[in-house]
């Protein structure tokens, strides 16, 4: 648990720091979600290279991923226009060209888990950014509270929903998906609800000039409802794929994309969210 505890830190810290430092240089904000990215690419694939025998360049997919993240920023930041994404569709074209020399299952399932890591894995990443940066006074800006608070009210779903799990199961445990996730309970789920959009209230207090009460409320619950889905989702892979983690990367928490696997789907639907609201 100490171990957990202390590798939970390490990350948030960095997290935060990528976060805010990003205000000051765009390095910050690229280096750290972009290794996050990278790694995740890497895990998911190299547990899809090691389960299913499937031979897949990681190297590919892994810059593949990177140049769309960075594409996102550009594009989101106003420095560039639509076009930055065109050079990621000549990762697609390197991929066929690759796979013309295997065989024709290991084609398919080349290309299906490729395009699958970069659906799953690096859009949610590149959509970061249109958090990140929104529009206001007819400027785009960028808004490090709303990245913050993305994380905060993830993290607050997750350590609640485990502390109520915990504190209400020892009346009584109603499990929740527990074909997919033994552990969860209904109590968790609706625990980690109800504290996480308490918190979106709290935060509407001292952010008013961001979204209103009910706005700021309402982010909170689109993130905590897609934030368990993204769990269960992950945990399904791992279930399909036989293994109990992504990776070791983080002692107690197992690998990068098992620490992000909420946020893989509560980030695009916070981008639909905020640009519904501003």
């Amino acid at each position: 648990m100490i171990t957990r505890i202390i590798s939970g830190i390490i990350f948030v810290a960095i997290v935060i720091v990528g976060i805010m430092a990003g205000s000051f240089t765009p390095l910050a904000y690229l280096g750290v979600f972009g290794a996050i990215t990278a790694l995740c690419i890497y895990e998911f694939l190299r547990l899809i290279k090691q389960s299913l025998h499937c031979r897949i360049n990681l190297w590919l997919n892994i810059a593949a991923g990177l140049y769309f993240f960075v594409a996102g920023y550009l594009y989101f930041s106003g420095r560039s226009n639509a076009l930055a994404f065109l050079p990621w569709f000549i990762f697609f074209l390197l991929l066929c060209i690759e796979d013309i020399f295997k065989n024709p299952q290991e084609n398919m399932h080349s290309i299906a888990y490729s395009f699958f890591a970069q659906v799953y894995i690096s859009l949610p990443m590149m959509l970061l950014s249109g958090i990140a940066f929104q529009e206001k006074d007819g400027a785009i800006c960028y808004l490090p509270e709303l990245l913050l608070f993305l994380y905060a009210f993830i993290w607050v779903s997750d350590s609640f929903a485990y502390l109520t799990g915990i504190t209400l199961g020892r009346i009584g445990k109603h499990p929740f998906m527990s074909r997919i996730s033994p552990k969860k309970t209904w109590e968790g789920f609706v625990g980690g609800l109800t504290f996480t959009v308490l918190a979106g209230y709290l935060v509407s207090l001292f952010f008013p000039e961001i979204m209103n009460t009910w706005e700021w409320m309402g982010l909170a619950l689109v993130i905590a409802l897609t934030g368990v889905t993204g769990d269960l989702f992950a945990s399904l892979i791992k279930r399909c794929m036989g293994v109990k983690d992504f990776g070791k990367i983080m002692p107690g928490h197992g690998g990068m994309l098992d620490r992000i696997d909420s946020s893989l789907f509560a980030i695009p639907a916070s981008v639909i969210y905020c640009y519904l609201i501003f």
